[in-house]
């Protein structure tokens, strides 16, 4: 996956897909080891979990560059 690449975000039953540019912003945040901020705007946002490169769903505050799939 590539940092244009999008992710799929879960808030309770919904399904919502983050913006390529958002995502590629969260991913340079996160390689600067200042993640941490922008993790947290998600989950005040009320995002719960979300799909990793493997398939599986993960909480958002478990979010690495491994699990997206860009490490």
């Amino acid at each position: 996956m590539s940092t244009a690449a999008t992710i799929y975000l879960y808030a309770g039953n919904q399904t919502f897909q983050m913006p390529s540019r958002k995502f590629a912003k969260l991913v340079r945040e996160m390689r600067a080891g200042r993640g941490g901020s922008e993790i947290m705007d998600l989950v005040n946002s009320g995002y719960e979990e979300f799909l990793a490169a493997d398939g599986e769903r993960y909480c958002i505050d478990g979010m690495t560059l491994e699990l997206l799939g860009v490490a």
